[in-house]
């Protein structure tokens, strides 16, 4: 699963990078189900 904490202290970050940080998790967590689909699809097959 993708790195959902973050590196530094949260207090010592803006709210822009803390939603970039954000968007970027989801992004993570949506490539991570599609290879899950795709392996999913080839052992069905």
């Amino acid at each position: 699963m993708a790195n959902e904490g973050y590196h530094e202290a949260e207090e010592n970050l803006t709210q822009e990078t803390k939603d970039m940080h954000k968007a970027i998790v989801s992004l993570m967590e949506e490539l991570e189900a599609i290879d899950w689909y795709n392996q999913r699809i080839d052992a069905c097959q």
